[in-house]
């Protein structure tokens, strides 16, 4: 029986499998003991994750203006009310700003600490999903589930990144595990729930109420799938509404406090309306995430087929309750994100722990008893990776607008943008002849490294190219020199954010040809920064004082003959 009737004495229930428990004797010398697996976990995440946060300037969209929300409470002490550009910023709550404010007082205003908070909590995300996988599958399986997630495209970008997705993450993923160990640990159940409210609590600091509803909704429809509703009496849910709100509700209360338009915002506004608002930012259609979710889980998402179907085929065996959790803790959160207006890539990133422990689940089971239809099964999941070239080929062949698009706006050539493919490319067909002569786990660590190659290249080749056109450092610290102090930057069509971080500055940003044109008409000298393309569609006449990348600055003739 899965579950014990209300006041029952109820045993400790077992996840997993005999042969998921089990040790594979492929696997020995990569999982001798805990220490092995643990420090090849974190060895991973520190080249993958730490190895390049500090030198690379900051980009404009999301990093710029986060930075510097976190460098503005630094520098005027309200650690209440984020504030960017001069004006309150509701849209994140400020756990993520914290984080970095902290690294900003112990490494200075860098680009290393600010991406530092995402890189620890991206290590503690797989960590966790390590040790879940640990108590659902064993450590076989966990550790390769841990390295699944940490070589995922998006799990490797965020990591580096400074946006507040990466906090949720790891909330959702510390909840989940901490209620999973109370659900199955027996006697001593009570205390992991209690630690879990916490987490679901810094969930809600992190992101706001769905940090609490959508794993409340999780937790909810496994119970009443398993027909274990009554199963809610054991988990001190008064104790957890109250912890919960302990860790949340002070600085919800202070910022609502200080900022009366802040609760409709925020609530109404911000979240209802990303469902039921037809004008919403980031608006995509239903089917967004499916594109999003193969992109982002490169190389693992050709495996998450034969993942899913292996889950769902023994999602009821009493033995294996483990993987229905896992189900459906993804499959709820993509549902949800789906179903709202706005949408965003990152926003899905709480479904790649589940998704990876599955996948990883799948390699230790073909390593451990690779049964012919299985073995079958993963080696037809290289198909699209070994198909490739050929679609390469036909695409060189027919360039597409893309390609003239990355050259212009990105500065990317053909050669650099296709080597990390082709690196990928060529390290998952070795992964592949590995896996088809029967060698899984020399398989399995080809396809790690493939990507590990990917990235690297990536870094090293694409990434500096696109500095110069993603990021405003230079730009903005060459108009700081001409502009007098305290004066704004003024920024055409959109305010590029890492000027905020690396000037002080506030940004004006001017939105129409009229207004560009009044403000060019000054009778003082002023300066604006517009994209090269905006700067030839819109005819220009005005003087260009520097240039980099597809940035632009110009000024009025006052400006070139003081």
């Amino acid at each position: 029986m899965l579950g014990s009737p209300r006041g029952a004495p109820r045993r400790s229930r077992r996840w997993g499998s005999a042969l998921d428990r089990s040790e594979p004797r492929h696997f020995a010398s990569a999982g001798r003991s805990e220490t092995c697996r643990v420090l090849g976990i974190i060895a991973l995440c520190l080249v993958l994750f730490f190895s390049h946060i500090a030198f690379r300037p900051l980009w404009n969209q999301d990093e710029g203006k986060h930075a510097a929300t976190s460098k503005h409470m630094v520098l005027s002490g309200d650690w209440i009310t984020p504030t960017l550009n001069g004006e309150p910023f509701f849209d994140k709550p400020a756990f993520h700003n914290w984080l970095v404010a902290l690294a900003f007082l112990g490494f200075g205003f860098t680009e290393f600490a600010a991406r530092l908070p995402n890189a620890t909590l991206g290590l503690g995300c797989v960590l966790l999903t390590y040790l879940a996988g640990r108590r659902l599958y064993g450590p076989g399986a966990a550790f390769l589930g841990a390295a699944v997630l940490a070589s995922t495209a998006e799990f490797f970008l965020v990591s580096g990144t400074v946006v507040h997705d990466m906090s949720l993450a790891f909330f959702v993923t510390l909840g989940l595990a901490l209620w999973l160990a109370g659900y199955s640990s027996g006697a001593r159940e009570r205390r992991w729930f209690l630690l879990s409210y916490a987490a679901f609590g810094g969930a809600m600091l992190a992101k706001g109420p769905i940090g609490v509803l959508l794993p409340g909704a999780v937790v909810l429809l496994f119970l009443a799938s398993r027909r274990e509703l009554g199963f809610l009496g054991r988990m001190s849910l008064g104790w957890g509404l109250l912890i919960g709100l302990a860790v949340a509700a002070p600085w919800y209360l202070t910022i609502a406090l200080r900022n009366p338009d802040y609760a409709r915002y925020f609530l109404v506004e911000l979240h209802l309306g990303s469902f039921l608002s037809e004008e919403v930012s980031h608006p995509e259609p239903v089917h967004y995430y499916l594109p999003v979710l193969l992109m982002g889980f490169l190389p693992w998402s050709v495996f998450l087929p034969a993942a899913l179907v292996r889950a769902w085929q023994r999602r009821n065996e009493d033995a294996d309750r483990a993987t229905w959790f896992l189900l459906l803790w993804a499959g709820l959160y993509l549902v949800f994100f789906s179903a709202a207006e706005s949408k965003l890539p990152t926003y899905i990133l709480p479904i790649f722990p589940p998704l990876a422990l599955l996948v990883g689940r799948l390699w230790h089971e073909l390593a451990a008893a690779p049964a012919p239809a299985l073995r079958k099964a993963v080696l037809w999941s290289f198909a699209p990776f070994l198909l490739l070239p050929v679609a390469a080929l036909l695409w060189v062949r027919t360039p597409p607008l893309l390609l003239t698009e990355l050259a212009g706006q990105h500065g990317l050539a053909l050669a650099e943008a296709a080597s990390p493919l082709i690196a990928l490319v060529v390290g998952l067909a070795a992964a592949f002849i590995l896996v088809l002569a029967r060698r899984t786990r020399a398989g399995f660590a080809g396809v790690t490294l493939s990507f590990a190659a990917f990235a690297a290249l990536t870094l090293v080749v694409i990434v500096p190219v696109m500095n110069v056109h993603q990021s405003s450092r230079e730009m903005a610290l060459e108009l700081d020199e001409l502009l007098p102090d305290a004066e704004p930057m003024a920024n055409y069509s959109s305010m590029r954010g890492s000027t905020l971080f690396y000037t002080d500055r506030l940004v004006r940003v001017i939105d129409s040809r009229r207004q560009l044109t009044d403000f060019l008409s000054s009778e003082s000298p002023v300066y604006c920064v517009i994209s090269a393309h905006r700067y030839r569609e819109m005819g220009l006449q005005a003087p260009i004082v520097y240039a980099i990348g597809d940035d632009l600055l110009i000024a009025n003739r006052r400006a070139v003959g003081q």
